[in-house]
């Protein structure tokens, strides 16, 4: 099984089995976590402590292959 959002989402019942969530309770729960996920990473990016030196420049590297919904996606899934 993918575990993606884009492919569970077509399947209600096994989303709501590997998450313990209905869609419309995850719609929620993605508008509540989002911004914080991505004021985290950009706090974690550009270097939310002075004394951290980054090895490459901001966005060098290798891209993660999973969207932020994904993400979080993931985390619920893996806490379950």
């Amino acid at each position: 099984m993918i575990l993606r959002f884009e492919h569970l989402s077509k399947h209600p019942a096994v989303f709501r089995t590997m998450t313990g969530l209905t869609l419309s309770q995850w719609s929620e729960l993605l508008r509540d976590v989002l911004p914080r996920h991505t004021r985290a990473r950009r706090e974690r990016l550009l270097g939310a402590l002075p004394q951290q030196k980054r090895q490459r420049a901001f966005g060098g590297g290798q891209q993660g292959a999973l969207s932020a919904a994904d993400q979080v996606l993931l985390a619920v899934v893996w806490l379950r």
